[in-house]
């Protein structure tokens, strides 16, 4: 067995997880494969935020084991958390590991392939456009909704000075761009002693030497203090480009949602973050069909997208967790099976009395802010068409290739083929729904 390949779910925190892994295996011999092969070891990082993530896991882990029957599936994250033993039933699963054995994903896997002593030579040539780097991990906050503090644990951070070497490590290696992540970026340094921030953090990053740029993973609201946003702005070498975990803009559902947060400081955020940021592309979590939302509420939400700054949104129909404050009684700690049923069939009592959301109508207003991100999105890359921008190749072909922007446009240009992780400019040409076109600038 000399090839692998890795497929990742959910967050940003598994892509830069499954980045690490997929060094170490390759410096020890092992070929990276896009897609799963036949007779290779096929990495399954899951995530368990909703029910509709259980179950494209699931489906995938069958699909695998029905065409690459000689293959050896390896599971971890966040749903090998909650449901090992569900997972190590499945066909063709060879190991299911937890959250907190991930870290040695590697070496177990090397040890039993017996490859463990075979390290030699540099470092393998990059196997993609950005190095992906986890710098905290768990969260200490308790969202009525999220189940994620009970599978990953506390908020624990890596030591600020071990990050920035990490950093200048990837860097050297020819990495463009790093994208720092966490499950609760903002709470970075907070258990470190001493007590650090995410702000310390980008203040001696950007101190560090080398010819890198940075991008960040989701940010929440609720831990972005006023010098932290300055730096946001003003810092060249951040990238534009700025995703936060609003959730919902209604404030009783903020309330009900456990989130200590108000409309007026969302607004107040994104306004510094767009007039700082001009280029910036401004992005969102929210959340819909919580339990007891009503009409007004829903409005409330749509009417604050409308007027926003914001460029994109990822639209959550709200998915009941078990164990969670806003789980009903009697989905709490449901079992296996029931985590394969369609979330919408729900249709218990929630906590606190809610009541809980028509599945009809929780689609009919997630497919309402669906279209308005798309328009959003749309209207966002058309102030940038005939403009030049700073980007990165994430995906040569022979007759061109796909550009990622400083802003996080994915733009897709011909002509002459180009090394991945190249850093390049890039003219916008056309701009259509859900796509853009651009040229190369010499």
């Amino acid at each position: 067995m000399t090839s692998f390949s890795i497929r990742n779910f959910g967050c940003r925190v598994n892509q830069a997880e499954a980045f690490d892994w997929a060094a170490v295996l390759q410096e020890h011999g092992l070929t990276l494969n896009g897609l799963p092969e036949d007779g290779g070891l096929i990495i399954v990082n899951t995530c368990t935020v909703t029910a509709r993530a259980d179950r494209d896991v699931r489906k995938f882990i069958r699909r695998a084991a029905r065409e690459h029957p000689g293959s050896r599936i390896v599971v971890t994250g966040c749903l090998a958390e909650r449901s090992p033993a569900g997972l190590a039933g499945m066909p063709g699963v060879w190991k299911v590991l937890s959250n907190r054995e991930k870290a040695g994903l590697p070496g177990e896997i090397l040890k039993d392939l017996a490859l463990l002593p075979a390290v030699a030579g540099p470092p393998p040539p990059r196997f993609r456009a950005r190095a992906f780097l986890k710098v905290q991990d768990g969260c200490d906050m308790s969202c009525g909704f999220c189940i994620i503090p009970s599978v990953r644990g506390a908020s624990a951070s890596v030591p600020l000075a071990t990050t920035v070497d990490r950093v200048r490590e990837w860097a050297s290696r020819g990495y463009a761009e790093i994208v720092l992540t966490g499950i609760h970026l903002c709470s970075y340094g907070r258990d470190l002693v001493p007590r650090s921030s995410l702000l310390d953090l980008l203040r001696a990053l950007d101190a560090a030497p080398g010819a890198f740029d940075l991008r960040l993973s989701s940010l929440d609201p609720r831990l972005m203090p006023a010098q932290l946003v300055d730096h946001l702005t003003a810092a060249k070498r951040i990238r534009p480009h700025f995703h936060l975990s609003l959730q919902h803009a209604s404030p009783p559902l903020l309330r009900a949602m456990g989130r200590a947060s108000t409309p007026a400081e969302y607004e107040a955020l994104l306004d510094k973050l767009s007039r700082g940021r001009p280029e910036a592309a401004l992005g969102a979590d929210v959340i819909v069909g919580f339990p007891g939302e009503t009409e007004s509420d829903f409005a409330a939400l749509a009417d604050f997208v409308e007027r926003s700054p914001l460029t994109y949104l990822h639209v959550f129909p709200y998915s009941p967790r078990p164990g969670t404050a806003a789980g009903a009684p009697g989905f709490a700690g449901g079992s296996d099976s029931a985590l394969d049923h369609d979330s919408n069939a729900w249709s218990s009592t929630a906590a606190e009395g809610r009541a809980c959301v028509d599945p009809a109508v929780k689609a009919r207003r997630a497919a309402r802010l669906r279209a308005a991100a798309r328009r959003k999105d749309f209207e966002f890359r058309r102030r940038f068409l005939g403009r030049d921008l700073d980007g990165l190749v994430i995906q040569p072909a022979a007759d061109g290739a796909e550009i990622l922007t400083a802003n996080g446009i994915e733009v897709t240009v011909p002509g002459r083929p180009s090394p991945k992780g190249e850093p390049v400019r890039v003219r916008i040409t056309d701009v259509t729904e859900g796509f853009t076109a651009g040229e190369l600038i010499p």
